[in-house]
């Protein structure tokens, strides 16, 4: 897959809280609905990508625009759940029945992986389960 350009309907098992309502929004950066979350070394928030220097937070629960040349707060507030959310897949290192209950690392904003795609290994959580239609279930690693 590709990072998101709009925002994604991504379902959703569970969610045991919200995280990061106080948190700014990377400079220039438009964090789409339904989209993985990271935060950098400076804890303002970005699209998930596998990018050295970030760790997951959570999904995004609305559409987050910070226009700045600055990290800023945006109104409202960020919003991210923690819980067990449903990815996208693909490539040669694609999930399978064979990785349940194991890591999975981030590609983009909508893409796990079995393996790390690069040194970054960006950590999405757990593979939960595996729906018929292909669709990865991912338990966020902050649970």
């Amino acid at each position: 897959m590709t990072a998101l350009i709009e925002d994604r309907n991504t379902q959703r098992r569970y969610v045991e809280r919200i995280v990061g309502d106080d948190a700014p929004i990377a400079a220039n950066t438009t964090v789409w609905n339904g989209s993985m979350v990271c935060s950098d070394a400076t804890g303002a928030l970005r699209p998930a990508a596998d990018v050295a220097g970030l760790t997951f937070v959570g999904v995004a629960q609305l559409r987050m625009v910070n226009p700045s040349g600055v990290a800023a707060r945006v109104k409202p507030a960020a919003r991210c759940a923690v819980g067990v959310h449903k990815f996208t897949t693909t490539g040669a290192n694609a999930i399978t029945a064979a990785d349940l209950q194991k890591s999975c690392f981030v590609i983009d904003d909508q893409t796990v992986v079995r393996q790390a795609g690069t040194a970054n290994a960006i950590l999405a959580g757990t593979v939960d389960s595996i729906d018929p239609d292909g669709g990865i279930w991912v338990k966020s690693p902050n649970l």
